[in-house]
């Protein structure tokens, strides 16, 4: 097990979300937890009210990650260095009847332990290779409301009035370039700026942990094979703002061995700010 499946390992374990798999068909059993009554009444509110937002880690998870992404599907840990996707599937078995469907993790382990459906999952991890990992995130747009994390006998673990935000920016990816995380479509995106002078030919994102290796298709998406089935990452696509009107900037990608991502790019004013971001809803299919 990679240093990448220790760290989801240990906060899947002490989230509660043990039933993902870390390798294809390989699933992990629940940890046994303690929940306060209102953090049950947070994972209630996060699965029924609105389940795509940002929890700010205050000290309930490893160091390593600064927030949680979570929507339908998809739980997102963002760190310094990119992203870890854990993407994952519950479906229910016949004898539950024909309700197969995407749920959120707390949704899905109950019907999980009660054996009458089936999780499949996979962990992708995204990093931004030579990020510098000392970018500083901060949530954006609060939600109403809080989270609390209430597992174990150890206090010092605990955290209480956790904020939740719908979107993340996180200054200093890579010097000079920074990132923000949102959702949209029932999706989650990242957008990057790269300030005046900086080099975007720096910015590549390596992939771990797919079946198989990765691949763009025509129209500019790139392809993850899963054991969830192919996940679409969106086209990435350029361009720069001039007195109020948005010009395109040429940005195709391209595949090197490692299922590393690099961009290549047309033209641009070096004096304006760049921006590339992902067009479009991911999915899996």
């Amino acid at each position: 097990m990679n240093n990448t499946q220790k760290l989801f390992l240990h906060l899947a374990t002490y989230c509660g979300l043990g039933m993902t798999a870390i390798q294809p068909s390989i699933a992990q059993a629940p940890a046994q937890v303690q929940k306060s009554s209102q953090q049950s009444a947070m994972f209630q509110q996060v699965q029924t009210a609105n389940n795509s937002m940002f929890i700010q880690n205050t000290g309930q998870w490893d160091s390593q990650v600064y927030y949680l992404g979570r929507m339908g599907g998809l739980y997102a840990w963002i760190t310094g260095k990119g992203i870890i996707y854990d993407y994952f599937r519950t479906q229910q078995d016949q004898s539950a009847g024909k309700e197969g469907k995407r749920e959120g993790a707390q949704a899905a382990k109950a019907k999980h332990d009660r054996g009458n459906s089936t999780v499949k999952g996979q962990v992708v991890q995204m990093d931004f290779i030579g990020a510098t990992g000392q970018g500083k995130a901060v949530g954006v747009e609060q939600r109403q409301g809080h989270g609390n994390f209430i597992v174990g006998n150890d206090e010092s673990k605990w955290a209480s009035e956790v904020p939740m935000y719908d979107l993340v920016e996180m200054r200093d990816l890579y010097d000079h370039v920074h990132a923000q995380f949102y959702f949209n479509c029932n999706a989650m995106y990242y957008r990057l700026t790269v300030e005046p002078g900086a080099d975007p030919q720096r910015i590549a994102m390596r992939y771990n942990g797919v079946n198989s290796d990765i691949y763009v298709e025509a129209a500019g998406a790139v392809v993850l094979p899963t054991a969830v089935g192919a996940i679409v990452q969106p086209k990435l696509i350029a361009y720069q703002e001039v007195r109020g009107k948005r010009i395109g900037v040429s940005c195709a990608v391209e595949v090197q061995p490692g299922n590393i991502v690099r961009l290549n790019l047309g033209d641009y004013d070096h004096n304006l700010p760049l921006m590339i971001e992902q067009e479009g809803c991911s999915s899996a299919r």
